[in-house]
This record gives structure tokens, C-alpha cells and sequence, in this order.
């Protein structure tokens, strides 16, 4: 029988400055877990606590690590933020859809641990799902350092040629598509961007043509009848509008932003082998040169080269994961961005006939 491990975020809830995730978890995996179900409660620290266990697991060395959600901003400064980013700079109005934003970030990290050969059987992630109570938060060091340490062999191999065509492709093809995901991010957040201001640019129409209307209630009926019915057709428009750029943001907008990230991950796992690769190459050449202590060194040159083997057998694998796994991602994604655009359209189609055929009743004579 197939093993089952599924998580799904059901709930989430603000508590002060932060939220309560409510996570449920089913399983048959009964050697690992306590129970066949499972729902347990965390924060975002506890996410942070499992992505830093998993990442310090020597066990996970060669593997795509997805990348950690972003954390959440509760306060009312930082959803007017996101609204004035949306909607404009004199906006006054809160962008809905915050927690629910968030609640599907941490259940797709979940879903892809869960689904990953080795990340399922972490015994850190197995605590997560069934443990009531975690360890205290670990305070990591801030990694400027190693960021710049990575920075700087990037560019020292840059240049360096690797003999195995796969990984050669490979490395060529992550670094475009870095590059890719990033312009698409940019590019699809300003036409999300743009959606949201179309909606309200819809609202002011509404709430303007809504007033002139009323303005005409006594004088004119039959206008005031033809102002009412603009007035809730544009409002029709604006609704449309604003469904449109919501769900672009939670489809498309989501995956796209989620695989410029994580192409992040596997940009860092190629990295990582080729400076094992290199490493390999010194000793080999050390030996080469040395007529000392060449059994200290032979010993070093064969545990590079265990390593660089192991690592390279893990990041195969890994990488022919992760590209199976982007393209079903992105063919689900863009299958739910379709489908949603066609059941807004058709309904904004039916609406507006509505308004038509209400407005051709109205005697203007």
C-alpha cells in the first residue's frame, strides 16, 4: 500500500502581532505518527524552527530545499502598505485576502515537504504535524557572511567547466530561468497591480454616477432610472475587475512568485556541487604536484571525491524532481487561471445583458 502523508492549512486566526495556523494532517504512515489524523496548531516561528532543522539536517545536503514562506505582517501599517501598493499611493482602503494569502504559502511548503522523498521521513517535520508543543525558537545568526562568501565563488566559478553534460545544461538552463521568473514576477505584479487600480477606478465611477443619480431623483426619473442602472453596471465592471486581479494573485501570481524563489534553491544546490567539484580538482591536482605526504593527501582526494559523487548522485535526482514537479505546478496553476477568468467573464456577460435589458425598459420620452 502506497504511503499517504497530506496537510492542508484549514484555518488561521490573528492573535495580537501574529496568526495561528491550523494545520490537519491525514496519514497512514503509522511508524511516524501518533495517529492516522492529526490537527495541530503553529506560528510562523515554528515554521522558521522546522526550515532551519531541515536546512542544518546533513541528510538534506544535495537536496532542493523549498523556499520559506515570507512572514506574515498582521498590522494594519503593513496590509495599507500592501493596499497602497495595489490600489495606489492616496489609497485609504485595507486589501482583503491577507491571511489567506499566507495560509496558502505555508500549505504549499508543507504539501512539497510532504510530498518530497527524504523531507517526509524528517522526524523535525513528523514533530511539526503531531507534537502539541515544539522546542523553543532557535535564534540564528544573521548569514550576511555566507552570502557574501557565496557571492564571491560564484563569480570565482563562474567559468568553470564541468565535465558532465547534464549538470553543464542544467546550470545554464537555472541561471535563465532565475532571470526569467524574475522579469515574469515584476512584470505580472504590475499587471495585478494594474487590475486592482482598474477596480478602483470602477468604484469612483460608481460612487459618482450613484450620486448623480440621486441628484435627479425628484427632477427627472427616467434619467435618475438610467443613472442607477450605469451606476450598477460599472459596479459590475468593478466587481469583475477586482475578482480577475484576486485571482491572478492567488494563481499565476502565486506559482510564478513561488518558482522565483525556489529556482533561488536550485541555483544554490548547483553551486554547492560545483564547489565540491572544484575541491575535487585541487586535491587531485595537489597530489599530482606533491612528492610529501602523499597518503594524507590521496586520503583527502578520495574523501572529495566520495562526496562529490554522493552529492551529484542526490542533486541528479533532485533536479529531475524539481523540473516534474514545476511543470504539473504550473499546468495546475494556469488550468485554475483559466477556468476562473471564463467563470468571471460569463458571469459579468450575463450581468450586463441583465443591466441592457433593464436600461431598454425605462422610457427616457
Amino acid at each position: 500500500m502506497d504511503e499517504v502523508l497530506r496537510v492542508k492549512v484549514v484555518d488561521s486566526t490573528k492573535d495580537g502581532l501574529s496568526f495561528n495556523y491550523k494545520i490537519h494532517t491525514v496519514t497512514n504512515m503509522d511508524k511516524c505518527f501518533s495517529e492516522p489524523e492529526m490537527t495541530t496548531v503553529r506560528v510562523y516561528e515554528d515554521l522558521q524552527w522546522l526550515h532551519y532543522c531541515i536546512e542544518q539536517d546533513e541528510k538534506s545536503e544535495g537536496s532542493i530545499i523549498p523556499p520559506l514562506p515570507n512572514r506574515p505582517d498582521p498590522t494594519t501599517k503593513g496590509a495599507l502598505a500592501r493596499s497602497k501598493e495595489l490600489l495606489g499611493g492616496e489609497s485609504r482602503v485595507i486589501s482583503e485576502d491577507v491571511v489567506q494569502r499566507y495560509c496558502k504559502a505555508m500549505e504549499r511548503y508543507l504539501q512539497i515537504l510532504a510530498r518530497h522523498h527524504a523531507f517526509r521521513y524528517n522526524e523535525n517535520f513528523h514533530r511539526f504535524l503531531d507534537t502539541k508543543e515544539l522546542p523553543a525558537a532557535v535564534k540564528t545568526k544573521k548569514a550576511w557572511m555566507k552570502t557574501l562568501t557565496h557571492a564571491v565563488q560564484e563569480v570565482k566559478l563562474h567559468g568553470h567547466k564541468d565535465a558532465d553534460e547534464f549538470f553543464s545544461e542544467q546550470r545554464s538552463f537555472i541561471i535563465q530561468s532565475c532571470m526569467r521568473l524574475r522579469e515574469s514576477s515584476l512584470a505580472y505584479s504590475k499587471m495585478v497591480t494594474g487590475e486592482y487600480r482598474l477596480s478602483s477606478t470602477f468604484s469612483n465611477l460608481v460612487k459618482h454616477s450613484s450620486l448623480a443619480g440621486s441628484s435627479q431623483a425628484k427632477n427627472d426619473k427616467p434619467l435618475h432610472g438610467v443613472l442607477v442602472k450605469f451606476s450598477e453596471g460599472l459596479d459590475h465592471c468593478r466587481s469583475a475587475a477586482e475578482e480577475r486581479a484576486r485571482s491572478d494573485d492567488f494563481t499565476l501570481g502565486f506559482v510564478i512568485n513561488l518558482y522565483e524563489k525556489y529556482s533561488l534553491k536550485a541555483k544554490a544546490v548547483l553551486h554547492h556541487r560545483m564547489v565540491l567539484l572544484h575541491k575535487k580538482e585541487s586535491t587531485e591536482k595537489a597530489l599530482e604536484k606533491s612528492t610529501k605526504n602523499r597518503d594524507d593527501l590521496e586520503e583527502k582526494r578520495d574523501q572529495a571525491e566520495a562526496k562529490f559523487v554522493a552529492i551529484s548522485k542526490t542533486t541528479r535526482h533532485e533536479l529531475t524532481q524539481y523540473h516534474e514537479q514545476r511543470v504539473k505546478a504550473f499546468q495546475e496553476f494556469i488550468l485554475q487561471h483559466a477556468e476562473r477568468h471564463i467563470a468571471i467573464a460569463r458571469q459579468l456577460y450575463a450581468q450586463l445583458n441583465k443591466t441592457i435589458a433593464d436600461l431598454d425598459k425605462i422610457d427616457i420620452e
